[in-house]
């Protein structure tokens, strides 16, 4: 595992430094020199480095999508959702928080991206999937795939959480 060096200009060491007294120094009084502060601000890293793309986050209420079930039913399922995650939804005790996560991460993928959903991709072509550990992943396709490979994606991640009330998602891309 190598390290990674904050890249900090000197604008930035000034204002992370800056006390009260307006001076840019150390605890110890002495003026803090970038070597210093690139000393100890590196942090462990893989040896190959990624650049995040995007980072999105959405926060749905999960009475919302009981009554889009209740007033659509298998039409709105089968637009929004790929027929993996209503079966996974579906065989859980309240589906409606669970499809709610997976709505969430939807909408977390296309501000990510920067896209919204619609013409760039639909919602069918984002597929949120399940590893036997439970840790949920994403699978693009079609134009999603399509979008990911023209801006670089080589790593999606997301992660899902939900109350009884409450359902939130939060993807990063990184290429």
């Amino acid at each position: 595992m190598g390290l990674c060096r904050a890249s900090v200009s000197d604008a930035e060491i000034r204002r992370f430094t800056e006390r009260s007294s307006g001076d840019a120094s150390d605890t110890d009084g002495q003026p803090v020199r970038a070597s210093k502060l690139e000393r100890t601000s590196q942090t462990p890293c893989n040896s190959t480095q990624m650049s995040v793309i995007g980072i999105g986050v959405d926060l749905v209420e999960c009475a919302r999508i009981q009554r889009s079930i209740d007033r659509f039913g298998d039409r709105f399922l089968h637009r929004v959702f790929t027929d993996g995650e209503i079966e996974y939804s579906m065989s859980m005790k309240f589906p409606a928080r669970h499809l709610a996560a997976r709505f969430a991460g939807k909408e977390a993928v296309s501000k990510a991206f920067g896209s919204g959903i619609g013409k760039a991709m639909g919602w069918r072509n984002i597929d949120i999937q399940k590893k036997e550990s439970g840790e949920p992943f994403l699978v693009f396709s079609g134009p999603a795939e399509a979008f990911a490979a023209k801006r670089g994606v080589t790593s999606a991640l997301i992660t899902l959480s939900h109350t009884e009330h409450h359902a939130v998602a939060c993807v990063v891309l990184e290429g």
